[in-house]
Parts: structure tokens; C-alpha cells; sequence
């Protein structure tokens, strides 16, 4: 989340919205610094969007990494092999964020 703040508050368009995406299959390895690094870039105006991938969920780390409401913002998805089946729900959580300007795909 670091890196998505960083680029985008340093060399992301002005006046336009941001969304960051995290696909993940496994918790972090410092959850505090990860949590922390949410909150900053959610501070920053960036709407932050979970996949987690596999078996576990990690609900307390993922819950606080997406973006309010949560469960709008994070997404599950068995293995990488099933990304296309949630492509309609990641496609809903982007039209649904208060972040998104591109409304073509959205309807």
C-alpha cells in the first residue's frame, strides 16, 4: 500500500480519482505495518480493494485493508486459477467506489 500511496500522491493525476487494488495470497508478514500503511493511503484519498486468494481468508487483516464498506471492498477467490470468475464483483467494487470517473464500463 506503501507503493500505491507513494506513486500515486507523487505522479497520479490531480483531480481525478484513485483505486488501488491488492490481489494477495497469504497475510502479511507484519500486519500492524501493513494495517498502518492502509490507513495512510486511505488518508491520502485512495480507495483501497482486497482479493484474497486461497483457502484462508485472513478476515481481520483483508476487513482492514478494504476500503468502508468492507464488504464491497473484499473479494475472495479460492485459487488464481478462478480470477476471471470474479470479474464482475472486482468490475462492481471499482463502479461502486465514490473513487471511479471511468463510468463507460459501469452500468
Amino acid at each position: 500500500m506503501t507503493s500505491i500511496r507513494d506513486e500515486l500522491t507523487s505522479r497520479g493525476r490531480r483531480g481525478v480519482n484513485w483505486v488501488g487494488v491488492i490481489i494477495t495470497n497469504r497475510p502479511s508478514v507484519d500486519p500492524h505495518a501493513t494495517l498502518a500503511a492502509a490507513r495512510r493511503a486511505r488518508a491520502a484519498g485512495i480507495t483501497l480493494i482486497t482479493v484474497a486468494v486461497g483457502p484462508t481468508a485472513w478476515t481481520q487483516e483483508m476487513a482492514g485493508i478494504a476500503s468502508w464498506p468492507t464488504a464491497a471492498n473484499w473479494i475472495n477467490v479460492t485459487d488464481y486459477r478462478n480470477l476471471p470468475a470474479i470479474r464482475s464483483s472486482l468490475a462492481q467494487a471499482l463502479c461502486n467506489s465514490s473513487y471511479i470517473i471511468f463510468t463507460r464500463f459501469c452500468s
